[in-house]
């Protein structure tokens, strides 16, 4: 039996000017604050998620029934797995992906089956192949940390063959593909969503999950009655009242294109990512992270990855640049070119 070990966040060093380990979004409008003062209750009284459960369904042309509030997309996946998993209940999922699947899975003592995801096209066959009576799916899609993204046919043959389909699409904003209505048509498939990267409330920690009602029923008793607190549901309503991510979403976008040419120049292997984020495959991983370390930038390694780094983009022209600078000088130096920074 496999047993969950704990999770590690990223380690990032002091004098480190530009953190680019954990695909936060883009800091929201400093007035923002200004809203609790208008809530002088804020603090010493229970929380009520309807208000924002209420403009979630608007969001995304669903009722209120389909979603629930949770605390960031972590707490949703948690209680998918603890609703749907129990010891021995296969769990199948994909690798590399976001390492919190794996772990949740785990700590509900499942039969966990990891199946490769390497290029562009989603395994179906292969996943589908590991299927067993009562076996759930959990997916990514776009994937964290490769970027590359599942096909609404293929969301919907997993559907038709597991039990539950878990679908994690905290990076959707970002991406070409948007799976949200062909998830809501299948009774089966749970989709967790966040307002932690493209809406930039990280710190906030509000997630939510669309799925049919009956299963928002039974993952609400999966966990905390009063999940958020007070104060992260009054600003998360606010954003969502009075903000857009299109314009932070289209300058991510552009730095994606201009950063993947790059990146093709240099001779570094990369994917095609669709989230707000660029994934790196490389020998000289460690090398590329050390140097732009040395110039305070900070990029992700997994120590479970080999040879691979995830960079987040800014979403800033100024920080996009100061990245871009850097990758050059580093790609190019002596320490990089002497360990073949190839593709």
């Amino acid at each position: 039996m496999r047993f969950a070990t704990p999770y590690a966040p990223p380690r990032v060093p002091g004098g480190i000017e530009l953190d680019l380990t954990r695909n936060e979004g883009r800091p929201p409008d400093a007035a923002l604050l200004a809203s609790l003062q208008q809530q002088p209750d804020i603090v010493n009284r229970y929380p009520s998620t309807s208000r924002l459960t209420e403009m979630i369904a608007t969001l995304r042309s669903v009722s209120s029934e389909q979603v629930l509030v949770t605390a960031g997309a972590d707490d949703a996946l948690l209680r998918c797995c603890s609703a749907l998993l129990e010891p021995g209940t296969r769990a199948v999922t994909t690798t590399p992906t976001f390492e919190m699947v794996a772990r949740y899975a785990l700590l509900q003592r499942a039969d966990l089956v990891e199946v490769p995801w390497r290029g562009a096209d989603f395994p179906t066959e292969e996943v589908t192949a590991r299927t067993e009576p009562g076996a759930v799916c959990l997916v990514v899609s776009p994937n964290n940390p490769t970027g590359e993204v599942l096909d609404s046919a293929s969301l919907a043959r997993l559907a038709d063959r597991f039990e539950y389909v878990v679908l994690d699409a905290a990076y959707t904003e970002f991406s070409d593909v948007d799976l949200t209505s062909t998830a809501i048509g299948l009774p089966n498939v749970i989709m967790v969503r966040t307002l932690s990267k493209a809406w930039g409330l990280a710190g906030l920690r509000v997630g939510y999950a669309i799925a049919d009602p009956a299963m928002i029923g039974l993952l609400g008793r999966h966990g905390s009655p009063y999940p958020v607190s007070r104060p992260s549901l009054a600003l998360a309503e606010a954003v969502l009242e009075s903000s857009s991510t299109d314009k932070y979403v289209e300058s991510v976008r552009e730095e994606r294109d201009v950063l993947e040419a790059l990146l093709d120049q240099l001779g570094l292997s990369r994917t095609r990512s669709q989230g707000n984020f660029v994934y790196i495959e490389s020998s000289d991983s460690e090398a590329i992270h050390a140097g732009l370390l040395e110039k305070g930038i900070a990029v992700r390694r997994f120590d479970h990855i080999a040879d691979a780094i995830r960079v987040s983009l800014p979403g800033d022209p100024t920080d996009f640049e100061k990245l871009c600078k850097a990758l050059r000088e580093v790609a190019t130096s002596p320490a990089a070119t002497d360990g073949k920074v190839t593709s």
